[in-house]
């Protein structure tokens, strides 16, 4: 067995396997080894391609960044 550099990847736990939430960057049969850990409090790569979309569907209108702060707090309290 070789030894490569370690990568991580986003990856939702659904239906009983993990899947990924972007490009792994390995050929179709390729073998990996995975460790895993729970996302607690972290934004993944995932959640933030998540946030563009989200993002791009709102309407085109001004608000303030101490707004938005706001709105994100006010959400992260609900948790």
């Amino acid at each position: 067995m070789f030894m490569t550099k370690a990568k991580t990847v986003d990856v939702v736990y659904e239906d009983g396997v993990f899947k990924p939430r972007g490009p792994v960057g390995l050929a179709e049969g390729e073998k990996a080894i995975v460790t895993f850990e729970k996302a607690r409090g972290v934004i993944t790569l995932g959640d933030i391609e998540e946030l563009k979309v989200a993002f791009k569907s709102l309407p085109k209108s001004k608000i303030s960044i101490k707004k938005i702060d706001e709105l994100y707090y006010d959400g992260k309290m609900r948790d």
